[in-house]
């Protein structure tokens, strides 16, 4: 017990500084640059990128045309059929015999159905709150 507790804090304080001396290795031998950038031209040079890089998606990802209707609606309605599902499975696991649940089974699906309402509920206490500015 003694040792999970103490590989659970010393592991997540440990492995950043191991990734980036093993990337400042990997960087010296290759002589690819893998850290952030520099100055601030480098900065800009690599945020332009980045915007070619996200233009091309956004064009790749546009529709030809204009989508039905029912796709329009489907898009729309996705996560709220998601969350639903998401809560009918907590429901439907809570209802099996005890002998059968097990507690990370119960942790999952309390949590995925706590997730998901909390998404939609906040989303509208959040809307709600901005109006009231």
């Amino acid at each position: 017990m003694g040792l999970s507790i103490l590989l659970t804090t010393l592991v997540p304080l440990i492995l950043p500084a191991a990734l980036d001396v093993g990337k400042s290795i990997i960087s010296k031998f290759t002589g690819i640059a893998m850290d952030a950038p520099k100055n601030f031209k480098e900065r800009i040079e690599e945020s332009k990128a980045d915007t070619e890089r996200l233009q091309a998606l956004a064009k790749l990802d546009a529709p030809v045309g204009t989508p039905s209707q029912w796709v329009i609606d489907l898009r729309a309605s996705f996560r709220y059929i998601t969350v639903g599902l998401m809560v009918l499975a907590a429901i439907g696991y809570f209802m099996l015999p005890i002998e059968m649940q097990s507690i990370p089974g119960q942790e999952l699906f309390s949590k995925m159905a706590s997730a998901g309402t909390f998404f939609i509920i906040g989303e509208r206490l959040n809307l709600g709150l901005k109006r009231l500015k």
